[in-house]
């Protein structure tokens, strides 16, 4: 029996999201006077990077950086933006930020395009983007603490503050945030369209917020199949927390949303007080293509044919069952020396799964690994059990997330067709099928 960790009971995480809206429209939608206009772009990658780091670098605290109608082709290293309260907006006419062209995307390795394809990150408080439309890029927007790009230190503490809306990704890798913020970084009201991560996400006090996501066309994803929609891993601090995924339509993922802690993140992280609240999640039969392109992947078993599907929901921590030789994990990932004791302490707590609306599933909707205190309630979801070859092979690989955890304690068929599974070794976890009004 392994020993087990006691908790507190379950409280419901804070969200504070109406003081944090307040706070946000405060600090990132506020209209200023001073504005400067990015030059009409070119087509030239030179000339537009040049255009657009020139008005990065001359833009004050404060002001908006409005771009010109048309296409910047962008790419090479990410452009940081480190200036507070900047506000990058897009022409009302449209304007397509391109990281790399079709063809040139088509001609690199995938290792290539994620150093080479990238947009912005953004480093500065009170930062706001908005009616951009962002277009064949690795990592289009990332959001990271100035330490972390070499940004002279400031005078006051970073606080984070940060808007995202009404803008496009298209055809890209992710949008990923690793902030330990004290205000919420808000991303809402925005559409991904065949994107590998719509968010991935680590740090503190994240609201993603009534966005869309869909993949129409999966072949045009980089990694030629999407990943997980919404991914929430611990940041390089091994923190996850206060973390608010509302209202958002997400259809044609691997998975819908993960909250996950692998052995690869740092050992003993933990990721607590998350909501999971009235979302629609819609999963679509999406397979493995012939080779996998994402470096390491040769050494894994052929995925080729098989179904890239896992639960619409998960909530996985498997840094215990691998710390603790449980779980096998594959070889290519485990550290010179194995994996570190502190893995055992890894902890996720404190989930509130509420509302949402499943369709589609296969196997199961809703999976919950070795959590505690997790309430998930009201949430209507359509499952059907596996029925193909190809079906069963794919949950038995577990969708995107690593080995099948099923398969790999012995409970495949306990699993199969059930709404909703918890682990072994769960505690503390309140579950409520959803009630006909």
């Amino acid at each position: 029996m392994r020993s087990r960790h006691r908790s507190s009971p379950w409280r419901p995480p804070s969200v504070g999201l109406t003081g944090a809206l307040s706070l946000l429209l405060a600090i990132g939608c506020t209209d200023t006077e001073a504005r400067f206009a990015v030059r009409d772009p070119t087509g030239d990658r030179v000339q537009d990077r040049a255009a657009v780091a020139g008005a990065l670098e001359d833009a004050p605290p404060g002001s908006t950086i409005e771009f010109a109608a048309g296409t910047y082709l962008l790419g090479g290293e990410a452009l940081v933006v480190g200036t507070p309260g900047i506000r990058l907006r897009g022409h009302p006419d449209g304007t397509t930020l391109l990281g790399c062209t079709e063809d040139e995307r088509a001609a690199m390795p995938i290792e290539e395009f994620w150093e080479m394809c990238n947009g912005f990150i953004l480093a500065g408080e009170g930062q706001h983007v908005s009616d951009l439309r962002f277009e064949g890029f690795g990592d289009a927007l990332a959001i990271r603490h100035p330490s972390a790009v070499d940004l002279p230190e400031r005078e006051v503490p970073y606080t984070g503050g940060l808007v995202i809306e009404d803008n496009v990704f298209q055809d890209v890798t992710s949008f990923s945030i690793r902030l330990d913020a004290d205000s919420v970084v808000l991303v809402r009201r925005n559409a991904f369209r065949n994107t590998w991560h719509a968010l991935a996400a680590g740090g503190r006090n994240v609201h993603f917020v009534d966005n869309d996501v869909s993949v129409p066309d999966p072949a045009r994803v980089s990694n030629g199949y999407p990943g997980g929609a919404v991914g929430i891993r611990p940041d390089e601090n091994g923190i996850c927390e206060s973390i608010v995924l509302e209202g958002n339509r997400i259809e044609g993922h691997t998975e819908g949303v993960m909250i996950a802690l692998f052995p690869q993140d740092r050992a003993g992280s933990s990721c607590s007080d998350i909501v999971v609240r009235d979302n629609e999640i819609v999963m679509r039969p999406v397979y493995f293509p012939a080779e996998d392109p994402r470096p390491g992947m040769e050494e894994v078993e052929d995925r080729s044919g098989k179904l890239a599907i896992a639960p619409a929901i998960l909530v996985r921590n498997v840094q215990p069952l691998v710390g603790e030789g449980v779980l096998e994990w594959p070889d290519f990932w485990v550290p010179e020396g194995g994996w570190p004791a502190e893995l055992a302490h890894g902890r996720i707590f404190d989930i509130a799964v509420d509302g949402n609306r499943i369709a589609g599933a296969v196997g199961i909707g809703i999976e919950l690994v070795d959590v505690e205190n997790v309430r998930v309630l009201d949430n209507e979801i359509d499952v059907r059990p596996a029925s193909t070859p190809a079906e069963i092979e794919g949950l038995q690989l577990g969708g995107n997330g690593g080995p099948g955890v099923w398969i790999e304690l012995g409970l495949f068929e306990e699993v199969n067709g059930t709404p909703v599974w918890v682990s072994e070794g769960s505690e503390g976890v309140e579950v409520r099928p959803h009630q006909a009004r």
